[in-house]
């Protein structure tokens, strides 16, 4: 993965209309919570689609709750939107089109500060995806 690419989904939306992505943006104003940080240490793997991924070392109650705050503002506003929050995997994806975990040392703890989250927009591109910014929210 590119770095710029490097990022933590926490509500896949999947293709949204026009007009949904300025009533999100209007509702996602509302979201207060503190900045927190999240420890990476766990590798893993998704057979489909290939993914190699490195997820928390244990897990951090502030990020389930901002995770549930979306989940309640996209399934407010988005109709048929189905809550996968029992399925919820915090990871970050490292490598695509992987065929396993590459057999190397992992780092006692990665440690990333959350001060924010984002609307993004994927863009898929031969070869790759490409992801653009709609908008940033701070977290206090």
């Amino acid at each position: 993965m590119a770095r710029d690419n490097l990022h933590l989904t926490l509500c896949f939306l999947g293709d949204v209309a026009a007009p949904h992505i300025a009533t999100l943006r209007s509702q996602l104003d509302a979201v207060e919570q503190p900045a927190f940080e999240l420890q990476l240490q766990t590798p893993g793997y998704f057979k489909r689609p290939r993914i190699v991924w490195l997820g928390l070392k244990q897990p951090e109650p502030a990020l389930a709750r901002l995770v549930t705050q979306l989940n309640k503002i996209v399934s407010d506003v988005l109709p048929g939107y189905t809550n996968p929050q029992n399925s919820f995997i915090a990871h970050v994806s490292l490598f695509r089109h992987a065929a396993g975990i590459p057999g190397c040392e992992v780092p006692d703890v990665i440690r990333w500060p959350v001060t924010d989250f984002a609307l993004v927009e994927s863009i898929n591109q031969p070869g790759a995806v490409a992801y653009r910014v709609l908008q940033r929210w701070p977290l206090a």
